[in-house]
């Protein structure tokens, strides 16, 4: 019983007051248009689909992380040029300013690969959940269970993050990480979120959140607008100067980093969800209705540009443009209802969305000049 209340527990710190809710219905903001004009992309190496964990362009490449290594095909003709890490899951490909090329494998580690060299090495890191490539470096921050690791100079250092508030212990478990154009870092742990203005200077934010104990609800108040103290993925936009956090209970828009104390630099999105109350002596769930049509309140991954908003889950894709919302899934003859991983490729005259699903990759192309 006491293993049970203590993972009860966990769950509802962790979840804030919002829970996973798969109704998309919403009537403030039901107002839909067309789906979105996609294509899929038909790799030259088989008529099989390609189940396909993460994705980006680079180098004159697109570089597709899956179950069975990293696929890299030319990103004109989509012939395939070569299979590395071959029987290793990749959770994570980026390339750095130098054209170092670093990939996250899953239960492994950080894997590198040199701009005069054409394979991958380990390089000794402890397994991680994240990183981000420092602004103009080739030196990764990896997010751990343990605080965060820096790869620079073939060598580790650690950074331990100072813990804030009731919940200070969880600070050290970081599960994602992204850095703003100030400079700074995004931590993303399993309670709440730090900024980190230097190695040994921390900002906390959290969610609303719920405990339950003995038959009550205890309602917690967060000190941001923030929805969610769960990370499933933390996003840097440069383009729009804005911060996207995907959490276990929603969508969060910080739009000026810089100014994150301010209540006015937050959006919050969320689907109807679920919270519990109180009633005639025992804990029921109540139904909260939610201010977008999200067909899952548990975020998966977010990306923005200067017109639209993505943001994935397990239920498909949903998109917010010129004030209306549409839905990718399965019921829109989209590949797929779990939306793996987005990027965001600009061109002169038009960013190109990448997106990543266990059925393959999709694009949608905005013209950027377009009315």
């Amino acid at each position: 019983m006491i293993k049970l209340f203590i993972i009860s527990l966990i769950l509802l710190f962790c979840s804030g007051c919002f829970q996973v809710s798969k109704d998309p219905s919403n009537s403030d903001q039901n107002t839909k248009e067309s789906s979105p004009s996609f294509e899929v992309l038909m790799f030259k190496i088989s008529n099989s689909e390609i189940r396909t964990n993460c994705v980006i362009r680079a180098k004159g490449r697109i570089w597709l992380g899956t179950d069975d290594g990293i696929l890299s095909f030319d990103a004109q003709s989509l012939e395939l040029e070569k299979h590395y890490l071959k029987g290793k899951k990749i959770a994570k490909i980026a390339v750095s300013s130098g054209n170092y090329i670093y990939a996250r494998v899953l239960k492994r580690g950080l894997f590198c690969m040199h701009p005069d060299e054409d394979n991958f090495f380990f390089t000794n890191s402890t397994r991680i959940r994240d990183f981000v490539i420092k602004r103009n470096t080739n030196e990764v921050y990896c997010a751990t269970s343990h605080g965060i690791d820096i790869y620079a100079n073939s060598t580790f250092e650690n950074i331990k993050i100072k813990g804030q508030g009731e919940f200070a212990s969880n600070a050290k478990n970081v599960l994602k990480i992204a850095q703003d154009r100030e400079g700074s870092f995004w931590l993303g742990t399993n309670f709440g979120l730090y900024k980190m203005t230097s190695r040994s200077s921390f900002e906390f934010y959290f969610a609303n959140y719920q405990i339950i104990q003995s038959g009550s609800v205890i309602n917690k108040s967060g000190n941001s607008p923030l929805i969610g103290n769960y990370f499933e993925d933390i996003e840097y936009m440069e383009g729009t100067n804005s911060l996207l956090l995907a959490t276990n209970s929603g969508f969060s828009l910080l739009k000026d980093p810089q100014n994150a104390k301010n209540r006015s630099s937050w959006k919050s999105y969320t689907g109807n969800h679920g919270r519990s109350i109180v009633s005639d002596g025992e804990v029921v769930d109540t139904q909260v209705k939610g201010n977008a049509p999200l067909p899952n309140n548990y975020i998966l991954n977010a990306l923005q540009t200067k017109h639209s908003l993505y943001i994935g889950s397990e239920d498909g894709l949903a998109i917010f443009k010129n004030k209306k919302w549409s839905i990718l899934n399965i019921d829109s003859d989209f590949l797929d209802d779990k939306i793996n991983d987005l990027f965001l490729f600009k061109k002169l005259d038009k960013n190109i969305v990448y997106i990543a699903t266990n059925s393959g990759i999709a694009t949608i192309t905005e013209e950027k000049f377009a009315k």
